[in-house]
């Protein structure tokens, strides 16, 4: 088998369980490795650390599956899975709705399976993982036994890997409008042309925040998306939810699953751009009780963070000016180059600059089932406050 020495500055953090090694970070190759193939790595000193999948397209050269010697391969792929599986369903005993695997969080890097309610969703972004998709493939029917099995590997992700977007059923009869329970609401979820995998699953407890503070009030849901935070509000107690996205086939699919779920509130679908319609009932003077902002992701790398927090501000201080006393922000982030102390420090920002005070009642993550490697600095990637506005700032600063 092929061998990839590391230099002696990274080993450390290899040791500790960081999952990649960059390019820059290659000591030397013995051998000629294929594009995905399986190669040892070895320390500085020729010390055996671990196995991974090679990439020479990719920034990172490696990425690290076990720190054993073992063999990559049928076997080994069915029981990182069933391990997985079995985790979230201790975890989860009664969801339905579940990320059962999280790349290297759950030892296969670049491998996502998500389970909607016997259906099952795969997302595969590095090469090594396409490689084993047979074995995935495979492993997904013996531990599952799904209705359908559709792959969404169409994310731009792929391209740095050198793989092309690709999209399909893989076996099974698709179900068009699958409907699901997400927290006791129902979904009618497009798994084969909905963003990322059908659902946002990674926000599955945040919508919850919406308990207790919505019920009477004029709730206003921004990138709405397919109406997740919005149906919850409504289903909470809300008067009146506006959804509001750019999108029509988004905004048609909030409007479906609100009619799914006879809901009491009343209800307006609004198609406009986030950003410029914010502005724009900003300035003629609009209030809500409850706004929710969950944009896509500003800062998509590290070059652009200056550029995203700048973008995050602008929409969370229009909320602040469009909030009524005592009402409540949700803000999300699913940046993962945005820290949190950088998101926290954004929003006090954007606060100081309206001249408002906050109340932080609640910092939230992604859940249980979208597990982080600790060692990596992009953790957590997402973030979600929920803040209650407790008044003007009058005071004169020096």
């Amino acid at each position: 088998m092929v061998q990839i020495k590391i230099k002696y500055k990274a080993q450390k953090k290899i040791i500790c369980g960081y999952p990649w090694v960059w390019d820059n970070e290659v000591e030397s190759i013995s051998g000629s490795p294929e594009p995905g193939s399986v190669v040892t790595i070895l320390d500085s000193n020729g010390i055996f650390l671990g196995k991974g999948f090679y990439n020479p397209a990719s920034s990172i050269r490696v990425r690290i599956v076990t720190e054993f010697d073992e063999p990559i391969d049928f076997s080994f792929v069915k029981k990182r899975i069933s391990s997985a599986w079995t985790r979230r369903k201790i975890m989860f005993p009664e969801e339905k709705c579940l990320r059962a695997f999280f790349s290297e969080s759950d030892g296969i890097p670049g491998l996502v399976i998500d389970v909607y309610d016997g259906a099952v969703v795969i997302q595969l972004t590095a090469l090594g993982a396409q490689i084993l998709k047979p074995d995935i493939i495979k492993s997904i029917d013996e531990i599952f036994n799904p209705s359908f099995i559709v792959e969404r590997s169409d994310s731009p992700v792929r391209l740095k890997e050198g793989l092309e977007p690709f999209k399909g059923l893989i076996s099974g009869v698709f179900e068009s409008g699958k409907i699901v329970k997400i927290n006791g609401v129902c979904f009618s979820l497009d798994l084969l042309n909905s963003q990322k995998t059908g659902f946002f699953l990674d926000q599955r407890e945040n919508y919850t925040l919406l308990s207790g503070i919505s019920k009477g009030k004029k709730v206003l849901d921004a990138f709405c998306n397919i109406g997740a935070f919005g149906i919850h509000a409504a289903l909470y107690g809300a008067d009146k939810v506006v959804f509001l996205d750019c999108s029509k086939k988004a905004l048609d699919s909030a409007e479906k699953n609100y009619r799914l779920n006879s809901l009491g509130s009343s209800a307006e679908f609004v198609k406009a751009d986030a950003v410029s319609f914010l502005k724009k009932m900003q300035g003629r003077g609009e209030k809500f009780d409850v706004i929710i902002l969950d944009p896509p992701a500003f800062v998509k790398d590290r070059k652009k963070l200056k550029q995203g927090i700048k973008g995050y501000k602008e929409i969370n201080m229009r909320a602040m000016d469009m909030l009524n006393e005592n009402g409540f922000l949700i803000s999300c982030s699913c940046s993962q180059h945005l820290e949190i102390y950088s998101f926290l420090n954004m929003l006090k920002s954007a606060a100081a600059d309206r001249r408002v005070e906050f109340s932080l009642l609640s910092l939230a993550f992604q859940p249980k089932d979208h597990p982080s490697i600790l060692p990596m600095e992009d953790f957590p990637y997402l973030k979600c406050v929920l803040l209650e506005k407790k008044g003007f700032n009058n005071r004169i600063f020096p």
